[in-house]
């Protein structure tokens, strides 16, 4: 009697409880709305359904999102087990470029709407940055339940099905960074789709029911597809981009290294040449000089030898004819001295002359050995002035090859 008594009061109570306060399971469990986001991963597909009731801004937001097809080639950034598996930002976390309609819909900012619906695993909540009502398209799974987050950051929907792909990226490996749990492979959102329950249920729309799978499955090879092509290209794009820049590099250090030694190459050719100028000026000089004087001291010489020859003949002459007779004796002296004034002019003369002449030689010589050697001077300085002229010019082209936004 005193068990059934107990039993009695318990349930009783439990009813009363539930009459005085029927907002809270309402409020744990709100109603989804009927449309429906597929997120296919690398590891499996992900699908959610949306609050409605509790966060609508949000909730159109991110529909919008997927249905422009924000999501594709975006990734899961953080998982950390038993918290949270979080979605990158669609601006920074995409791999395929955005248009325009994407981006304008991407950089918008959503007011956070925060209620009493609890976050236990499976619910979906809004990231955000330190300000609370500053959110934008990143959103976190629940992996367990985080009653610290209550009425901090926005719940917009419930995963609907796909909670063994979340256990498998629960298993993933991770790396930490900051405050941040990290898989250390990229867990990418292949493709996206969406569909509404009410007006395309799948069980009713063919007689083999199979009409969702096939549009999920034409989505995938789609989108699959698309990524190839676009990794493809980008690949190509990048590689092009690293052979033009190694083209570039090696053109530089071929033309500086040319450069170096035709400029090395020039300078010794034109030192040389300088050198060369320089002792054949010197050469020039010595042998000129050896040659005037060794020219100087024979002539000299040979008219000294003709001046004593002279003399001599001078005396010898006087000392005949003063044994012969007087008339014959002066005519003959006459004649003589004539000879010997003639010869001695001759002499200053000859002299004369074969100083001037040797001055003359010397200083032309010199003159044309001076130009040659000016002249060298002056088309080492211009070869000089052309090769760095040139070389200012070359490096002054922009080699650099632009990369393109990707």
């Amino acid at each position: 009697m005193t068990k059934s008594f107990s039993n009695w009061f318990f349930y009783t109570l439990v009813l009363s409880i539930s009459c005085l306060f029927p907002t809270i399971s309402t409020q744990d469990s709100p109603l989804l709305g009927s449309a429906r986001v597929v997120f296919q991963t690398n590891y499996g597909d992900i699908e959610f359904g949306f609050y409605p009731s509790v966060a609508p801004q949000t909730v159109d937001h991110i529909y919008k999102l997927v249905r422009l097809g924000c999501y594709d080639t975006n990734h899961f950034f953080r998982v950390d087990k038993g918290f949270v598996a979080q979605v990158a930002d669609v601006v920074t976390g995409r791999t395929a470029p955005m248009n325009e309609e994407q981006m304008n819909e991407a950089e918008k900012t959503i007011k956070g709407e925060f209620s009493d619906v609890k976050h236990v695993r499976g619910v979906i909540s809004m990231g955000r940055s330190s300000d609370r009502n500053v959110t934008r398209s990143s959103f976190a799974i629940l992996l367990g339940d985080a009653p610290h987050l209550d009425h901090k950051y926005a719940i917009f929907g419930k995963l609907t099905k796909g909670d063994e792909t979340l256990k498998k990226l629960e298993k993933l490996p991770t790396r930490r960074e900051g405050k941040y749990t990290m898989p250390t492979e990229r867990v990418t959102i292949l493709s996206t789709y969406y569909y509404d329950t009410e007006m395309e249920p799948c069980h009713q729309a063919s007689p083999q029911g199979n009409q969702c799978y096939h549009l999920a499955l034409a989505h995938w090879m789609f989108d699959a597809t698309a990524s190839v092509f676009h990794k493809v290209t980008l690949w190509m794009f990048d590689a092009g981009y690293a052979a033009a820049f190694v083209s570039h590099k090696v053109a530089h250090w071929m033309f500086d290294a040319t450069a170096s030694v035709f400029h090395k190459v020039t300078l010794w050719m034109f030192d040389a040449g300088y050198v060369a100028a320089f002792v054949s000026h010197k050469v020039a000089h010595w042998m000129l000089d050896a040659t005037t004087s060794v020219f100087h001291k024979v002539t000299l010489w040979m008219f000294d030898a003709g001046y004593a020859a002279a003399f001599v003949s001078h005396k010898v002459a006087h000392w005949m004819l003063d044994a012969t007779a007087s008339v014959f004796h002066k005519v003959t002296l006459w004649m003589f001295d004539a000879a010997y004034a003639a010869a001695f002019v001759s002499h200053k003369v000859a002299h004369w002359m074969l100083d001037a002449t040797a001055s003359v030689f010397h200083k032309v010589t010199l003159w044309m050995f001076d130009a040659g050697y000016a002249a060298a001077f002056v088309f080492h300085k211009v070869a000089l002035w052309m090769y760095d002229t040139l070389s200012f010019l070359i490096m002054s082209i922009d080699w650099d090859v632009d990369d393109e936004d990707v």
